[in-house]
C-alpha cells in the first residue's frame, strides 16, 4: 500500500525522533550497494576504476517538494520547477556507484565537491578490501570544471578527463590555434549519425603543463554552422525591413528595437543607426572576422586528461 511504502522510505531518509532531527541513509546504502555488486564482479587484475560523473535536470510539476526550485536546464526552460539529479557511474559496465538530488537552482560546479568526497571515502574503503588499485580516474562533462575541483581530485591521488568550459582564455586559444585533420589516422568514433576526430596538444592550463585533446563532431559542427547561418540571414531580413518602418522612428526606439532583433548574435554583426536623411535608417553588415573565428571552433571542444592511459 502507499503507507508502507511511503514508511519505507521513512527508514532510507525520515525524521528519528530520538535523535530529534532527519537521518539520511541514502548516502551509506549507495555505497553498501556498490561494495557488494563490486565484490561480486571485480575489475580486471591491475585495472583502476573509472567512474563518470553527471547533472541533469529533472522538471518537476508538483508544489510540495522543498527543492523544487526554477534553476537552469538544457531544455532551457525557464519558468518551470526542477531538481537537479546527480549520478556517478562506471564507465566500464555503466553501473550506479552514488547519487544526490540537489536544489532545482544549484550548477554542477557547486555538487562536485561533495561527490569527491564520496569518491575518495569509497575509494580508501575498496582499496583496503584490495577491490581496487589506489586512486582511479574521473570523468565529467565542462559545466562542472574549476581549477579547485582539478586541484582536489589530483590531490586525492585520483585522475582526470573532463570537457574544459569555452569560455577559458586558454581554451579559446587552443580552439584557434589547433585544426583536426578529417583524416583516417584522426579518427576516434563513428556512428550512424556523425564521425568523431580527435588530435594531442599541450598548453598551460590551471597553473600547469597539461595535456589536452581536441576533438571535432562533424554533424555538430554542421549544425552550429548550419544554425548561425539562417539566424544571421533572417535578422539581415528583419532590419531590412526596420531599416524602412523605422525611417521616421526616434533613435531611441530603433535601438531598443535592433536589440530585440539581434538577440544574442550581436558580435557576428556590425550596425550603424543613421540620423534622419538620405539613405535607410539602419545600415547592417556582418562581422567577417567573428564569423570566422566561430567557424574555426564549430563542432570542436577541449578535453583535459590527467590519465595517460587514456589516449584518443
Amino acid at each position: 500500500t502507499k503507507d508502507a511504502f511511503l514508511t519505507c522510505l521513512d527508514r532510507v531518509c525520515g525524521e528519528d525522533p530520538d535523535m530529534g532531527g532527519l537521518v539520511d541513509r541514502t548516502e551509506r546504502l549507495d555505497e553498501e550497494l556498490f561494495r557488494a555488486w563490486r565484490e561480486r564482479h571485480p575489475l580486471p587484475v591491475g585495472e583502476g576504476e573509472v567512474f563518470a560523473y553527471a547533472l541533469t535536470s529533472v522538471l518537476f510539476f508538483g508544489v510540495t517538494c522543498p527543492l523544487a526550485e526554477l534553476g537552469y536546464n538544457a531544455r532551457e526552460t525557464k519558468d518551470q520547477l526542477q531538481v537537479n539529479l546527480a549520478l556517478l557511474v562506471t564507465r566500464r559496465e555503466r553501473q550506479p556507484v552514488t547519487h544526490a538530488v540537489f536544489e532545482g537552482s544549484r550548477h554542477g560546479a557547486a555538487t562536485v565537491r561533495n561527490f569527491l568526497v564520496r569518491v575518495v571515502r569509497l575509494g580508501q574503503r575498496d582499496e583496503e578490501k584490495g577491490l581496487v588499485p589506489k586512486g582511479g580516474t574521473l570523468i565529467w562533462d565542462r559545466g562542472v570544471v574549476s581549477k579547485d575541483h582539478v586541484e582536489a581530485v589530483e590531490a586525492a591521488g585520483w585522475k582526470l578527463v573532463c570537457g574544459l568550459p569555452k569560455t577559458l582564455g586558454v581554451v579559446k586559444e587552443v580552439l584557434d590555434r589547433v585544426e583536426v585533420p578529417w583524416r583516417p589516422e584522426t579518427v576516434v568514433r563513428v556512428t550512424k549519425t556523425t564521425t568523431i576526430y580527435a588530435v594531442e596538444t599541450e598548453a598551460d592550463v590551471y597553473g600547469k603543463r597539461r595535456r589536452l585533446v581536441v576533438y571535432t563532431n562533424m554533424a555538430r559542427a554542421q549544425r552550429e554552422r548550419d544554425q548561425r547561418n539562417e539566424a544571421l540571414a533572417e535578422i539581415g531580413g528583419k532590419l531590412d525591413t526596420l531599416a524602412k518602418e523605422g525611417a521616421q522612428w526616434k533613435e531611441a526606439k530603433l535601438h531598443e528595437k535592433i536589440g530585440e532583433i539581434v538577440g544574442r548574435w550581436g558580435e557576428f554583426l556590425e550596425i550603424r543607426v543613421r540620423r534622419r536623411g538620405e539613405g535607410p535608417r539602419v545600415a547592417c553588415r556582418l562581422h567577417q572576422q567573428a564569423l570566422r573565428a566561430a567557424e574555426r571552433g564549430d563542432g570542436k571542444w577541449v578535453l583535459l586528461a590527467t590519465d595517460p592511459e587514456r589516449t584518443v
